[in-house]
């Protein structure tokens, strides 16, 4: 189970989204990409800084911006901004970007409670670049998402997190219950983490074609317009049940 909750309100998809760190990673194809499939303008800053800087009004008032993205390296300076009750940063919608997979482990570790009360989600850059995208509308939409490697590095507070989990299963065991077969349930757990269809068949043994059917079948008995939507509904139910 990789995801931890998401809010009940979906939030409006407009508003800038702002990427914090090095040009290197937080290209501008990369932004153009996000702009394009996210439908709101992005801006990267170098540092946590110049983003408070940028978010500051002509009426000298520091304003909100709608998404936060930082790189690893600023991962500190995100989570003291936040102790601080930082005005220019959103309340949920926020993640941080990593290259290296025990990087997020360890940070996930070693503040594993400050990332679960601000909501913040850890974001995998070594992915294609559709599963990063869906990632970051998952984000958008209020969602809080953390790699299931990460979860398996069993934190001092990994009952909490094992409990989130446990109440996800619970959900998606109601679901089965409510309509869904025990196969679409499967297929919506691994879709909603962001696995293609390529991979979501290989795993599970089955054609591209059969996996596209299941997903069609469970976006019509979600009752959802896609593949974004369900991943959605996965995780409002995985924090309510």
């Amino acid at each position: 189970m990789t995801y931890l909750g998401v809010d009940d309100t979906i939030v409006s998809s407009s508003g800038d989204v702002y990427f914090v760190g090095p040009g290197s990673l937080f290209s501008k194809v990369a932004l153009r990409t996000v702009e394009t499939e996210l439908d709101g303008p992005t801006k990267r800053v170098p540092d946590m800084n110049s983003l408070r800087a940028a978010r500051m009004t002509e009426a000298g008032t520091v304003s909100p911006a709608h998404m936060v993205v930082v790189h690893e390296t600023c991962a500190r300076d995100l989570l003291q901004a936040l102790e601080d009750g930082a005005a220019f940063l959103p309340k949920r919608r926020l993640a941080i970007a990593f290259e290296r997979e025990d990087a997020a482990c360890a940070l996930f570790a070693d503040v594993c409670e400050a990332l679960l009360n601000y909501r913040v989600s850890l974001l995998p850059m070594n992915t294609n670049v559709t599963s990063w995208v869906r990632l970051l509308q998952v984000i958008q939409a209020g969602g809080h998402y953390v790699p299931p490697e990460v979860l398996r590095t069993r934190p001092q507070t990994g009952a909490r997190v094992e409990a989130v989990s446990r109440s996800a299963v619970s959900a998606v065991t109601a679901k089965v219950q409510d309509g869904l077969t025990p196969r679409e349930s499967e297929v919506l757990s691994m879709a909603a983490a962001g696995s293609p269809n390529k991979t979501i068949a290989s795993d599970l043994e089955l054609s591209e074609h059969t996996v596209k059917l299941y997903m069609h079948r469970v976006i019509g008995k979600l009752g959802v317009k896609n593949r974004t939507e369900a991943a959605i509904w996965y995780h409002q139910n995985g924090q309510h049940a």
